[in-house]
């Protein structure tokens, strides 16, 4: 069918071509699953990003104490970076609100601008360019919780 579900045409009849509009859609979406991590991820399975969730987690700690805000988990700590993070109140957040707000607030984790589209690649799994405190937060945990020992 025009929306490509695969939809079996009638003997006889001529499938019915999909929109262009439909077929930009659906390889953009395709382009996007393609670069998208997909299915459930550890941070044992990326070392790399691990070290980054690390330093993350501390410089976190290090930026509420210098603000003489106490946090009794780093889940806190991250909710409320978040709010600072959401410039624009949205309740999501994009790559750009992330990046100034780490540069801003944890630049003391000196996380690339490459470590930081790897953590976004993570966190923006559905590929809408923003993420919500939820997803936000439940990665961060995540990551904290795999760098517990074992």
């Amino acid at each position: 069918d025009a929306l490509g579900r695969g939809i079996a045409t009638p003997p006889g009849e001529q499938p019915e071509a999909p929109s262009s509009r439909v077929r930009v859609q659906r390889l953009g979406t395709q382009a996007a699953l393609a670069r998208k991590p997909q299915g459930v991820f550890t941070l044992d399975q990326d070392p790399a990003l691990r070290t980054v969730a690390e330093r993350l987690a501390e410089a976190l700690m290090g930026y509420f104490q210098k603000r003489n805000v106490h946090c009794s988990t780093t889940i806190e700590g991250w909710h409320r970076f978040f709010s600072e993070m959401d410039a624009d109140d949205s309740g999501r957040a994009t790559l750009e609100e992330m990046e100034d707000a780490f540069r801003r607030c944890l630049s003391q984790a000196r996380v690339s601008r490459y470590e930081l589209l790897m953590l976004w690649r993570r966190l923006d799994l559905d590929g809408s360019g923003e993420v919500s405190l939820d997803e936000f937060v439940l990665m961060m945990y995540r990551n904290e919780l795999a760098m517990w020992p074992r």
